[in-house]
């Protein structure tokens, strides 16, 4: 259920700090650009979500590259 407030500080959140992330796997290894959602009192993270513009650039050129062979 969505209250408008963190579920960490209990303070009402009505904007949340957003940040350009490199996700990471296993040992370190970049692997997707995303974004962090964060509560603006508590610093708290309360999101993560993949950046589907990176993603689709990614695959556009993964594409271009296997049709140049």
């Amino acid at each position: 259920m969505n209250t408008n407030k963190c579920p960490h500080c209990k303070n009402t959140i009505t904007t949340v700090k957003t940040e350009d992330i490199t996700m990471t796997v296993g040992m370190g290894k970049p692997a997707w650009k995303g974004f962090s959602h964060a509560c603006p009192s508590c610093h708290s993270v309360l999101n993560v979500e993949v950046n589907p513009l990176a993603v689709q650039g990614e695959v556009l050129d993964a594409i271009a590259k296997l049709r140049r062979g």
